[in-house]
């Protein structure tokens, strides 16, 4: 039993060290927490995290449940938050992750996951 809860604790604080380093990643990025897009991709990220294989259609679908909204609006959201985040900020995406040109959502999306999980 004990062993269980340490192991349900490491977890958790993994969990939530994730959670801190994708919140950095996002800011660094410029994505302003105020839009809705950014709230997305934070869990776009953290549902990529948990299963590598997921497609976009996929998370679209499962964040679109939890928001009570439609898969193409969270779409939508997260690319135009990357949008503006890229036309002001694109020094940011070649210095941190050494995109010349503006990404994709789940391109972005990965990227992090690959960042957030080495560290």
């Amino acid at each position: 039993y004990l062993l269980e809860l340490i192991f349900q604790i490491h977890n958790e604080r993994k969990d939530d060290n994730n959670e801190y380093s994708i919140l950095l990643h996002l800011k660094n990025l410029s994505i302003k927490e105020s839009l809705k897009g950014f709230h997305y991709m934070k869990r776009a990220i953290s549902l990529k995290m948990k299963d590598e294989n997921i497609k976009m259609y996929t998370i679209c679908d499962k964040i679109a449940r939890e928001y009570h909204v439609t898969s193409s609006r969270v779409e939508r959201c997260m690319r135009t938050s990357i949008e503006n985040s890229y036309k002001y900020h694109n020094d940011a995406y070649k210095i941190l992750y050494g995109m010349e040109e503006k990404p994709g959502c789940m391109h972005l999306i990965c990227r992090i996951v690959e960042e957030v999980s080495r560290h």
